[in-house]
C-alpha cells in the first residue's frame, strides 16, 4: 500500500483518531489525578463506557465525543482539511 493510499483509507484515519481520543483522555485522568471511573461518575455513564471508548472499541456518536470532551474542560473540534498534492486524484 503505498502512503497515497493508506491516506486514503478509511482505517487509518479510524485508527488516527482513536489514538487521539485515549491520549487526550489519558492525559486528562493523568492531569487531575483521576480513575476512569472518576470520569465515568462526572460524566453520570458506567465505567465501561470510558473503557470501551478509550480501547477504540466504540463506534463513536458525536454526542458522545461532545459529553466526553465537555466533561474534561474541552471542546470537541472537527475540521474537513484537503490532501496534499501528492495525494490529490
Amino acid at each position: 500500500m503505498t502512503h497515497a493510499e493508506l491516506l486514503k483509507s478509511k482505517e487509518y484515519w479510524l485508527t488516527q483518531i482513536q489514538c487521539q481520543i485515549y491520549a487526550e483522555v489519558e492525559e486528562y485522568l493523568e492531569a487531575n489525578n483521576m480513575t476512569k471511573q472518576d470520569l465515568a461518575n462526572k460524566m453520570g455513564v458506567d465505567v465501561r463506557f470510558i473503557s470501551t471508548t478509550m480501547n477504540g472499541n466504540f463506534n463513536y456518536k458525536i454526542s458522545h465525543l461532545v459529553s466526553l470532551a465537555l466533561a474534561m474542560n474541552k471542546a470537541l473540534v472537527i475540521s474537513f482539511e484537503d490532501f496534499p498534492a501528492e495525494v490529490q486524484p
